[in-house]
């Protein structure tokens, strides 16, 4: 079975807790990883805490299951 994330929500700061299809969760704390000038939009935590899961089939058939982080995509009304 190909492991991929089914759903995700914000926890406080840049912690994400992650839900995968087989059953695991965890908590996902991004805070050392937003470094260099790509992520720095995401330093706005208001920011951050936009994200969706991709649930498509990820293009090669394994499924979906990744997290976009939606910095810079202007807000729906």
């Amino acid at each position: 079975m190909l492991v991929h994330v089914v759903d995700a929500k914000y926890v406080d700061g840049y912690r994400i807790e992650v839900s995968f299809n087989d059953g695991r969760k965890g908590i996902a704390d991004l805070s050392e990883a937003l470094r260099g000038p790509a992520f720095e939009s995401l330093k706005d935590k208001s920011e951050f805490q936009r994200f969706v899961v991709d649930k498509g089939t990820g293009g090669g058939g394994g499924g979906g299951g990744r997290i976009h982080l939606l910095s810079g995509i202007p807000k729906r009304p």
